[in-house]
C-alpha cells in the first residue's frame, strides 16, 4: 500500500498541483497545435491521423517539460548523480523501494512518446524513437541541473526514459499491425 500512496502523492504533486500558469501554457500549446494541424490537414499537407498525433505529441511534451523542470522549485544547489544505476544499488543495499517506484515512473514518463512519435510519419523507426527519447531525456536532465530544479542523473533516468519510449514503440507496432489487418 505504501507504493500506491507514493505513486498517488507523486502524481498529485507533479501533475495535479501544477500552477495555473503552467496549465494555461499547456492549454495554449494544445490550442495552437490544434489550430495549426486543422489547417495543415485541411490543406491535405498531412493526414488527419498525423494531425491528431502531432497535437497529442507536442501537448504531451509541453506537459512533460513543465512537470519535470519548470514546475519545480529552485533547490539553490546543483544536484547530480554520475554513478550509473546508483538507484538500483540503493534499492538492493539500502532497501529504498521508493527509488524502484521512481524508476518505474520514469519508464512510464516517455512511454507515450514511443507511441505518438512513430504515428507522425511512416518513416520513423525504432532507432529514431529511442534516439529522440534520449535527446528529450537529456534535455530534461541538463535543464534540471542548470536551473537547479531536480537531480541530474547521467544514466538512470535517461535509461528508464529510453526504455519506456522503446516499449511505447512496440505497443505502437502491435496496435498498428492489428489495425492494418482489419
Amino acid at each position: 500500500m505504501d507504493h500506491i500512496d507514493f505513486i498517488l502523492n507523486y502524481a498529485r504533486q507533479s501533475v495535479i498541483l501544477l500552477s495555473v500558469q503552467n496549465w494555461i501554457f499547456i492549454v495554449i500549446t494544445a490550442f495552437l497545435m490544434t489550430f495549426l494541424m486543422v489547417y495543415l490537414a485541411g490543406k491535405k499537407y498531412i493526414r488527419k491521423t498525423q494531425a491528431v498525433a502531432w497535437i497529442l505529441f507536442v501537448t504531451y511534451l509541453s506537459f512533460v517539460f513543465i512537470s519535470t523542470v519548470y514546475a519545480r522549485n529552485d533547490a539553490g544547489v546543483y544536484q547530480y548523480r554520475l554513478q550509473p544505476f546508483w538507484s538500483y544499488r540503493e534499492v538492493f543495499w539500502a532497501g529504498r523501494m521508493d527509488l524502484l517506484v521512481e524508476n518505474f515512473l520514469n519508464v512510464l514518463l516517455l512511454l507515450p512518446v514511443g507511441i505518438l512519435f512513430p504515428a507522425l510519419s511512416r518513416k520513423i523507426k525504432f532507432r529514431h524513437t529511442v534516439a529522440l527519447a534520449a535527446v528529450i531525456s537529456y534535455i530534461i536532465e541538463f535543464s534540471q541541473l542548470f536551473l537547479r530544479r531536480g537531480l541530474f542523473e547521467l544514466v538512470d533516468d535517461p535509461f528508464h526514459n529510453v526504455l519506456g519510449a522503446g516499449i511505447g514503440y512496440l505497443i505502437f507496432l502491435f496496435f498498428n499491425k492489428r489495425m492494418c489487418e482489419q
